[in-house]
């Protein structure tokens, strides 16, 4: 009998320390892992809403920690710039109408943008000096052009301008080892623009 209960013991143990801590729910990755940026990532999304809904995202530049993306959409391409660390991850610098290719890591910022930020948890909320972010999901999945995704982050973002207060809002969904997958605009009088991943690349 005593052998029984040990061997019970045991087996509850094992089973206890399998299980993920938190209630049972497993941790999100780190920051990083939402927003890769290993040289020549390319992320091709398609539109739906407006003309420029679809656009292409790649990585021309990379030092350490920072890295250098252009963003084209057809009617223009941006340049900018990001700072990931391990709790992170802060848009530096951004500039329009930029066509050919310059490295521009060395620029001084001129803006400072917090995309993403720990801890990634349900409810965590920072302010920027133009918006202010909100996790509502670390475990959303998404059937989407470019393939199935889960465990997506989910990040509302809502303009605190007094230009753009009550305009609407924005939601981006952030994939591990992917990055963003998908955005969705909610403006007035049913207005949305929506654009969703067809195609990542290494």
């Amino acid at each position: 009998m005593k052998r029984f209960g040990c061997l019970l013991l045991l087996f509850c143990l094992t089973i206890l320390s399998a299980l993920p801590a938190s209630g049972g729910a497993a941790a999100p990755p780190p920051v990083p892992a939402y927003f890769p940026f290993a040289e020549n990532y390319v992320w091709e999304f398609a539109g739906e809403g407006i003309e420029f809904a679809a656009f292409t995202r790649r990585v021309e530049f990379r030092r350490g920690d920072r890295v250098q993306m252009s963003q084209s959409n057809g009617g223009t391409r941006l340049m900018n710039i990001y700072h990931v660390t391990a709790h992170r991850v802060i848009q530096t610098f951004s500039q329009a109408e930029v066509y050919d290719n310059p490295p521009l890591l060395d620029k001084p910022a001129n803006l400072s943008v917090i995309v993403l930020k720990a801890p990634l948890v349900v409810g965590a909320t920072w302010q920027n000096a133009q918006d202010r972010r909100e996790i509502l999901s670390v475990a959303s999945t998404l059937q989407l052009p470019a393939g199935s995704f889960d465990n997506v982050l989910v990040v509302k973002i809502v303009s605190t301008a007094k230009e753009h207060q009550g305009d609407g809002y924005t939601l981006e969904y952030y994939a591990p080892n992917i990055g963003l997958v998908m955005q969705e605009y909610y403006g007035v009088n049913n207005f949305k623009v929506v654009s969703k991943l067809k195609s990542f690349r290494k």
